[in-house]
Parts: structure tokens; C-alpha cells; sequence
């Protein structure tokens, strides 16, 4: 196999990994969607930032160590599918589960991805964003099958550096631009729901005080991130306990800072176009950026070269997106028949089987791309929240529960996504003339009805199941024991 590729044979350092797992994580969240639902709909729309700090927070608390003892004990393993394989000792039903639900996440995000790129670039360089994203998809393409995680890692370094000083550049600009005075008198100016006071209470969103019920929907998104596939696959590319305190350290201080800014960034967007507020009404999230990027202008000044970094944030932390779900689903699909306990055969994974996987990877989501809508962040937090609800009880179970078993795990995956889908789309229950769903009867996400759900079944599965034999359990006390709090 060809571990060069799939985890830069656990040399790369701790830094980079870390700058690799914030920038995919809160990177798009942070220059792009929070600040826009902030702007649309107060500070109360903070807490779905909040809930992605501390689902990392937690994440790496609870997975990191465990992962990269597993991988580092068994040198064949790389990819998470790999790990559940290597857990059970066995080719795993979960397994199989991970690696479709990874492929088709990875070619929804980056199918998603491309088309937002295409909408932003269409306001900028009319005609040209399809010539513009062929040649980024080619360089991403080149760069990812020859470099692989090292080169993404490293990379991702420079672009985590892009993207923080991007954003302070932002905010000190329409804060210089505009004064205290000036930001409070836009805010007012702006008209938001239930006035000015309402948009900076983070227990108001649209102008009315948000319910337990709301404030525990957007928390559980803490369980989505424990989900993410691209998160906890790094876990298991780290080389010593060392390297990845350095790296938990990078991550969880850069994404809390960020996070932290594009929300003071939303509130500064709300107060800048207010002039465009009253002219033009609603704008979408695109359109806020748009004319956020007209008002600043394109001279040789502190707005012009706000506009060119901030520009060149967005690209950037869309393309992490792109490269590293591009890298983690070849990974998981070019090391099928990899075997790698007891001296078993391994079967080698060269550059043409990668560069096949990733060039059919690319071209689903191209395709893909052509029918989605990013101006509808639904498609986006659906791709996340399915993902997670089915991913993450497979992940924590195995972790963290010696009794669970294949089965089990399997069966909790099914039902977690299961229970999300029915729980927040299925028009099952009668409210006067039309039908509606549990998510609008109750106003409760379906991420924390899942999760339950998930882990009852794993939990009751695995012990009417056939026990897994002595040899796993013994390998789950021996990782355990040696877990660095």
C-alpha cells in the first residue's frame, strides 16, 4: 500500500496536521456561513459556531488519542474503513457502511463546493468560472495524486495562515472604515428583526428569544462533528503522542479565534451594508459578500486589499473542502484488499489505481455540481448532518464500547441515519390541511433522536450478537491503557 500517499508514513508534522484539521473544519464556516447567518439573523445564530468548537473540543478529547493508538499498534492502517476492519479483525459489514457513505459525502461536498465557487466567481469574472474551476480542479487533482496528505498538510499550513489574517484584515477595515459610532448607527440603520438590541442578544434570533428546544438542536451538531470522516481519518496519520498535543493545540485555539471572528464579522457586515439593506431588502449569503466586496473597491488602499485577501480566503478554505475529501475518499476506496494483521497480504495501492479513484471522484461531483443549488445551505447541512448521524455512533462505539461488535455497529450506523432522514424530512403527521414532520411538529433537529437511537441499538445489538473474542478485547485494553488524558 501506498502509505506516502494515504498518511505520509506518520512523519508529517503536528503543526500541519493541526492546521489541516481546523482549516477543513471551521475554514468555509468561518470566512463564509457563519458571518452570513449571523448578518441574516442576529447573534443568536451564533451557537451553531459555538457547537462546532466544542464538537472539535470534544472530538478530540474523546477519539484522537484511541485512533492514533490503533493505527501506530497496526502499521498498515491509514484509513479509518481500515481501522474498523483492524478493530474487529475481520472485513467488517461497518466498514463496507463507512466506505460508501464517505464516497458519496465526498463527492456531495465537493459537488457543492464547485457550484458555490461557480455562483461566487460568476459576480466576479462573468463567462469565465467554468474555465477558472477546470483549472483548479486540474491543479487540486495533480497536486493531491502526486503529494498526497503530506502535501495537503503542508499546504494547509499557508492557507490556515491566509484565511486569519484575511479575516482580521476584514474586520479592522469596516472598523476603521466606519468607527464605533459608525457600526452602532449602521446596525440601527439596518432594521433588524425586533431592532438593533434583539440582533446582538445571542438568546434572540430573528428578533424573538430562542427556546431550549433551539439552543439543544444547534448543540447537537457537537455529535456531527465527532462524524465528520475527514476529521477523525487525520487521528490516525499521527506519528507520536507528541505530535498530536501539538496538533490538538492548533487546532481547537485556531478554530475557537476564528469562529469567534466571523461572528464579529457578521455583526460588522449588518452595520457596512446598511446603506445596500434599505436599497435592495433580503440578500442572500452570495449577495452579502458581493456587494460587501463592491463597497470596499478594488483601489490600492486598506478596502482593496481587504477585498483581495478575503476573496482569496473563500477559494482557499473551499478548496481544503475539496482536496482533502478528494484524498480521504481515494484513500478509503484504493485500500479496499488491503490486509494488514498477523502478516496477512497486502495488496499495493500504486499511483494509477489513486489516480483513476480520483479522477472518477472528481468527475461524479462535476456532474453532481450541475444540479445543486449553494445558494440553499439546506443541501450543505443535510450532506453534514446525514454523514455525522451515521458515521459518528460507528466511530465512538468502537472506541469506546470493548462489547460492541460488527454487527451492532453496522446496525447503529443504519439507524442513525435512518432516524435523522424520517425524523426531519417525512410528512407523516397531520397539522390542519397539510402534513408536516417531527423536526417542524417539535422543532427538535433529528441529530439527538438519532443519536440515541444509534446507541441503544449498538448497545442492544452487540450483546444479543455473537461476542467479539478475547484477542479484540485484549487489543481494546491495551490501547486503553495507554490513553494520554
Amino acid at each position: 500500500m501506498n502509505s506516502i500517499y494515504h498518511d505520509g508514513n506518520k512523519n508529517i508534522g503536528g503543526a500541519a496536521l493541526g492546521f489541516t484539521t481546523w482549516v477543513f473544519s471551521v475554514g468555509i464556516m468561518s470566512v463564509f456561513i457563519i458571518p452570513g447567518i449571523i448578518y441574516m439573523h442576529g447573534v443568536g445564530a451564533a451557537w451553531f459556531g459555538i457547537a462546532l468548537a466544542l464538537g472539535i473540543f470534544v472530538s478530540w478529547a474523546s477519539t484522537s488519542y484511541r485512533m492514533m493508538l490503533y493505527a501506530t499498534k497496526e502499521k498498515g492502517v491509514c484509513v479509518i474503513s481500515d481501522y474498523v476492519d483492524e478493530r474487529y479483525r475481520k472485513k467488517t459489514v461497518s466498514g463496507w457502511i463507512m466506505r460508501i457513505i464517505i464516497s458519496l459525502f465526498a463527492v456531495g461536498i465537493i459537488a457543492y463546493m464547485l457550484s458555490f465557487l461557480k455562483n461566487m466567481l460568476h459576480a466576479f469574472a462573468p463567462g469565465r468560472e467554468i474555465l477558472i474551476i477546470v483549472i483548479m480542479l486540474a491543479i487540486i487533482y495533480i497536486f493531491t495524486v502526486l503529494f498526497g496528505l503530506s502535501g495537503i498538510a503542508y499546504m494547509s499550513v499557508i492557507k490556515g495562515v491566509c484565511i486569519f489574517v484575511a479575516m482580521i484584515l476584514m474586520v479592522v477595515t469596516i472598523w476603521m472604515t466606519l468607527g464605533k459610532h459608525g457600526i452602532l448607527k449602521g446596525l440601527f440603520s439596518s432594521r433588524p428583526d425586533g431592532g438593533m438590541t434583539s440582533f446582538l442578544n445571542a438568546l434572540d434570533v430573528d428578533g424573538r428569544g430562542v427556546s431550549a428546544v433551539y439552543l439543544i438542536s444547534e448543540l447537537s451538531w457537537i455529535f456531527i462533528i465527532l462524524g465528520i470522516p475527514n476529521i477523525a481519518n487525520l487521528f490516525l496519520t499521527y506519528g507520536n503522542t507528541r505530535d498530536l498535543s501539538k496538533g490538538r493545540t492548533i487546532s481547537i485555539s485556531f478554530s475557537v479565534i476564528v469562529l469567534f471572528n466571523s461572528a464579529v464579522l457578521g455583526v460588522f457586515l449588518r452595520a457596512y451594508l446598511a446603506d445596500s439593506i434599505y436599497l435592495l431588502g433580503d440578500m442572500s449569503v452570495i449577495e452579502v459578500f458581493v456587494r460587501t466586496f463592491e463597497k470596499l473597491g478594488d483601489g490600492n488602499n486598506l478596502g482593496g486589499w481587504a477585498r483581495i485577501m478575503y476573496v482569496a480566503a473563500i477559494f482557499i478554505a473551499a478548496s481544503s473542502v475539496i482536496d482533502t475529501s478528494l484524498h480521504l475518499s481515494t484513500s478509503v476506496l484504493s485500500t479496499v484488499g488491503h490486509k494488514s494483521h498477523n502478516g496477512r497480504k497486502k495488496r499495493t495501492g500504486d499511483y494509477m489505481r489513486i489516480s483513476v479513484i480520483s479522477a472518477f471522484i472528481i468527475l461524479a461531483s462535476v456532474l453532481l455540481g450541475l444540479y445543486i443549488d449553494s445558494s440553499d445551505m439546506s443541501i450543505l447541512k443535510f450532506l453534514l448532518m446525514e454523514t455525522g448521524c451515521i458515521l459518528a455512533p460507528g466511530i465512538l462505539a468502537s472506541l469506546l464500547d470493548k462489547r460492541s461488535t460488527d454487527i451492532g455497529v453496522a446496525m447503529g450506523m443504519i439507524i442513525g441515519g435512518l432516524v435523522s432522514a424520517v425524523w426531519n424530512f417525512a410528512p407523516f403527521i397531520t397539522s390542519g390541511k397539510n402534513a408536516i414532520s417531527l423536526y417542524e411538529y417539535t422543532e427538535l433537529s433529528g441529530i439527538l433522536p438519532s443519536t440515541v437511537a444509534a446507541y441503544l441499538v449498538i448497545f442492544l445489538v452487540s450483546r444479543i450478537t455473537r461476542d467479539v473474542d478475547d484477542k479484540v478485547k485484549d487489543e481494546f485494553e491495551e490501547v486503553r491503557k495507554h490513553i494520554v488524558v
